[in-house]
């Protein structure tokens, strides 16, 4: 997930190096790369555990039909759905919650 938020980034025209401002300042520089980076992806993990504890099961609860809690752990947990379908699980499967 990570890739894909920062490959826009690298691709883009306007970066840092571009406008040069390349290391002009040698004690800030890779502050994105060593700081932002993990903190945002740890921001986003939290974010999607909390999506999945109090939303995704409150859906689940509420909807009876198989397909929308399958979609709505996919849409709502995309880390999660990553990473079941590299291990080769089911992209909705949960380890302690079968879909039923």
């Amino acid at each position: 997930m990570g890739f894909g938020v920062q490959l826009p980034v690298r691709i883009r025209s306007i970066q840092q190096a571009s406008i040069g401002n390349v290391g002009l300042r040698p004690n800030t520089t890779g502050w994105v790369d060593r700081v932002v980076t993990p903190a945002g992806a740890l921001g986003i993990m939290v974010a999607e555990d909390a999506l999945d504890r109090y939303l995704i099961v409150r859906i689940e609860s509420w909807a009876g039909d198989r397909v929308v809690r399958a979609i709505a752990r996919m849409v709502l947990n995309p880390g999660r759905t990553l990473s079941n379908g590299a291990q080769g699980r089911a992209p909705w499967s949960r380890a302690g919650r079968p879909l039923r």
